[in-house]
Parts: C-alpha cells; sequence; structure tokens
C-alpha cells in the first residue's frame, strides 16, 4: 500500500513539473514575441523613416491634401509627399482607400507633421483598444480578470499599432455599439460610424441588424446611423466638394478588385480563376443567407449573447479583408477566457497569437498564402471549441449556438 500512494504522488509530482515546464515555455515564447512588437511600436513612433513606411503614412498624405484643398486621392501628389519623409519611391504610392466620410478622421492630421501626427495617432489607437477592453470587460462580467492582459498581446492589435490602421476605431465602435443597444440606441446606432471605416468587415451583421431594426421597430438605432454618416459627409463635401468623384477615379484605377488581399474570398477566387473578382462575392453572400437564419433562429435575439459568432462569421466571409482588421473579433474572443476554461483553451489562444507575433516580427509578407488567409478561420474554429469547454466546464450556455448568459445588465 505504501508504495503505491509513493508512486501515486511520483506521478502527481511529475504532472505538476511538467505542467510548470509547459507554462514556463508558453509564458517564455509569449513574453518575447510581444516585447518585441512592443519594441516595433516604439520604433514606429520614434523614428522618423520607421513612421515613413507604416500604412499611417497614407492617412497623413490624405490629411495634407485636405487642409491644402487639393485631392485627398490623387496617387502623384501622394506619391511625392511620401518620398519626401521617406518613402520608398520604388515602391507604389500608398492610397487611403476608405469612402470619403472617413476623410474626417483623417483631416486633422494634417495640421501637424508627420512624426507629430503619428504620436497623436497612434495614441488614440491605444486609447480606443484600452476603452474597447474596459467595455467589454463591463458587459461580459470580467472587470479585474487577469484575461484581460492577454487583450493588450493580441496579435492583430498590435498589428494595427505598428501599421497605424484604423481598425481599432471599428473595435471601438462595434464595442460601444453593445454597450449602448439597450438603453441609448441612437448613441449606438451613431457609434457605428466607425465601424463604417471598414464597411467590409460588417455586411452579415449590418444585414441582421437592419432586419432586426425592422421587426423590433428600433429606428433609433438607423436614425443614429443616418445622422453619424449626413453629418461627417457634409463636413467632407464642405472640405472637398469633388471628394466622392475623385474616390471613385482612384478606385477604378488602383485595380483593387485584381489585388490578391490575404483572406478566404481572394483565395477562393485565385484557386477557381484569378480574373473572375465575382467570387470573391460567393462566401459574403452565404454569410448574409446564414445570418438572417441565424436571426430568425433566435427570435429573442440579443446583442450580446449573438454578436461574437455573427461578428466571426462576418469577418470570415469579408469580400476582401487584411489581417489587422481582425482586432474587432476581440469582442467576440476575450469574454470566452472569463469564464472557467482549461489550461489547453487558454495556452491555444496566446500561442497562436504569438505565432502570428513572430510572423510579424521575422517579416512575414502579409501576402502569404499559407498564413494570414487562415487567421479569421482559424479564430472562428477556437471560438467555438473554447465555448463548447467553457459550457461543460461552467454548466451553462455560453457563447456558440446558445449564447453568453452571464453578462452585465450595465
Amino acid at each position: 500500500m505504501a508504495d503505491v500512494r509513493h508512486t501515486g504522488a511520483q506521478r502527481v509530482t511529475r504532472s505538476e513539473t511538467t505542467t510548470k515546464v509547459v507554462d514556463f515555455v508558453v509564458v517564455t515564447v509569449c513574453t518575447l514575441a510581444f516585447a518585441l512588437n512592443a519594441g516595433g511600436i516604439l520604433t514606429s513612433l520614434l523614428t522618423d523613416g520607421f513612421a515613413g513606411q507604416r500604412d499611417f503614412l497614407t492617412y497623413w498624405c490624405s490629411g495634407v491634401q485636405l487642409v491644402r484643398h487639393q485631392n485627398p486621392y490623387d496617387e502623384v501628389a501622394i506619391g511625392t509627399l511620401e518620398r519626401s519623409v521617406g518613402f520608398s519611391p520604388a515602391l507604389r504610392p500608398l492610397i487611403m482607400r476608405n469612402a470619403p466620410y472617413a476623410l474626417l478622421a483623417v483631416y486633422p492630421l494634417g495640421f501637424f507633421t508627420l512624426r507629430v501626427a503619428s504620436l497623436i495617432w497612434s495614441a488614440c489607437m491605444i486609447a480606443a483598444a484600452w476603452w474597447s477592453v474596459y467595455i467589454i470587460a463591463d458587459l461580459y462580467g470580467g472587470k479585474g480578470n487577469k484575461a484581460n492582459l492577454f487583450a493588450i498581446a493580441f496579435a492583430p492589435i498590435l498589428s494595427c499599432l505598428i501599421s497605424g490602421q484604423m481598425a481599432l476605431f471599428s473595435l471601438l465602435g462595434l464595442t460601444l455599439f453593445l454597450k449602448f443597444i439597450k438603453a441609448r440606441p441612437f448613441l449606438a446606432g451613431a457609434s457605428l460610424w466607425l465601424c463604417a471605416l471598414k464597411p467590409q468587415d460588417f455586411v452579415p451583421f449590418g444585414v441582421v441588424l437592419i432586419i432586426w431594426c425592422v421587426l423590433r421597430r428600433s429606428f433609433a438605432v438607423l436614425w443614429g446611423v443616418s445622422a453619424a454618416l449626413v453629418a461627417s459627409l457634409a463636413i467632407v463635401r464642405a472640405l472637398d466638394p469633388s471628394a466622392w468623384g475623385e474616390y471613385f477615379r482612384m478606385m477604378s484605377a488602383a485595380g483593387i478588385p485584381n489585388a490578391f488581399i490575404p483572406c478566404l474570398s481572394t483565395m477562393l477566387r485565385v484557386a477557381i480563376s484569378p480574373s473572375a473578382t465575382w467570387l470573391q462575392w460567393v462566401p459574403i453572400t452565404g454569410a448574409c443567407i446564414w445570418a438572417v437564419w441565424y436571426l430568425r433562429r433566435h427570435r429573442e435575439w440579443g446583442w450580446l449573447e449573438r454578436s461574437p459568432l455573427l461578428m466571426l462569421v462576418s469577418v470570415v466571409a469579408a469580400p476582401y479583408s487584411w489581417f489587422m482588421d481582425q482586432s474587432i473579433l476581440l469582442p467576440a474572443l476575450l469574454p470566452i477566457l472569463y469564464r472557467r476554461v482549461s489550461r489547453a483553451v487558454i495556452w491555444s489562444f496566446v500561442l497562436f497569437s504569438a505565432a502570428v507575433e513572430w510572423a510579424n516580427i521575422f517579416g512575414v509578407p502579409l501576402g502569404n498564402k499559407l498564413f494570414y488567409p487562415w487567421t479569421a478561420s482559424i479564430w472562428t474554429v477556437w471560438y467555438l471549441c473554447a465555448a463548447r469547454s467553457a459550457r461543460r466546464a461552467n454548466g451553462d450556455g455560453l457563447a456558440g449556438d446558445r449564447g453568453v448568459t452571464t453578462v452585465s445588465q450595465t
């Protein structure tokens, strides 16, 4: 009997040792990846040469053009501006592809030098990310939860901060919508103006929202969206009356439909017929049909409970989407980590995020066909598996098809 007990104790000790070793390795790998990406962010903020290579550069140039009362989509003028601050003359100029209403967000940048504008923009992005995490934690009962630290190291967010992309503002718009949808629907609708900065990532979400508003007669949401868009369009028209014409000419000349953008829809087109751009709209069409069915299935619709899966499908099926855009998936992924879940669920999340961060460090191009096009799908698979694990561990209906049962009522 003593030998049996001794053997059992040894097994427990070995198991604990193995767990500690695995924990140490995972934490080390993730910490190094985060530290190196954070170093890249600081470099982008403090080094003029690096600032001249960020995607943010195109926002600053468009702002400068607006301040000068010139075309914010002029490839020649913007190319000259970009090369004057260190952008490689061997590369085609970066042109802002957001619709003209988004010019309202970049116009103030034109009053500052590139370095100062970059610092202001980055500070706003960090504030948007922090506020979003605060709202998510408040809505889903995660205040004070250590899982919020994982949000800081979420790979798409770090990529946004390095490149200066707009997706973090869309993330804030989505979280504000979730916060206000019950008590202040007009503000919830107005918040969606930030989501409209990346409209391609919200198509099924938008279809469900419109149908839901009509069925519930919650027209205040639609009034809020309309008011925000009309106000921004009026201001942009005053700044540049020809903005829409300039935008469409730029989009026509850019050949964007034929470009390779690392996402599932592009991979479908490339695999079947590279010149058949209509193929990129097949996934989003199917996703919209699924979204209508999903709304019909859950007649007692709750945005906090249903938006996670809806947003995941929206991003996976987007006609075109960059990896940084996946920042908007944080409200879908983070709440699961608030629940009682296994180490395997947590470590699989942070390890995949770290893998993407290491890919960024070593310069894996965003056009890499073997990695970046599949990241949104991987997050979705992780979500479904983690939601099932959480349901079993907590004995409730967390996420997925059955929704989230434990959320804040504020």
